[in-house]
C-alpha cells in the first residue's frame, strides 16, 4: 500500500480530466515532447512523493484544449495546476501562494 503523499503523473493527469473534462494532448517531461498517449509509462507511472520535504514529480508541461499544465511546488509540497492555453480572461494564479 501506498503512503497517501505519493503521487504519479498519470495519477494527476486523471485528478486534471476529472475536474475538467479534458483529456492531456501533449506532455513536456524532462525536456522531450509526447503526444499523450505514447508518452512513456516509466515516467507517467513513477512513484513520487507530492507531500512535504524535496521536489520529487517529474520536471513537466501538459496541454489540453483549453489548459496548459504543470507542477507547483511550496515548501515542498507538490501539486498541478493550469492556466488558459490561449489568452482569455481569468483570474491569473499564484503557484506557491495564494
Amino acid at each position: 500500500m501506498r503512503d497517501e503523499d505519493t503521487a504519479t503523473l498519470r495519477e494527476w493527469f486523471d485528478d486534471f480530466t476529472s475536474k475538467t473534462g479534458e483529456q492531456i494532448e501533449t506532455v513536456l517531461i524532462d525536456g522531450e515532447l509526447w503526444p499523450y498517449d505514447v508518452a512513456p509509462a516509466s515516467v507517467l507511472d513513477l512513484v513520487f512523493d507530492d507531500g512535504y520535504g524535496s521536489t520529487q514529480s517529474p520536471s513537466f508541461c501538459a496541454w489540453s484544449a483549453s489548459f496548459v499544465v504543470f507542477p507547483v511546488q511550496y515548501d515542498g509540497a507538490e501539486w498541478w495546476d493550469k492556466v488558459p492555453r490561449n489568452p482569455t480572461i481569468h483570474n491569473p494564479i499564484q503557484p506557491g501562494g495564494s
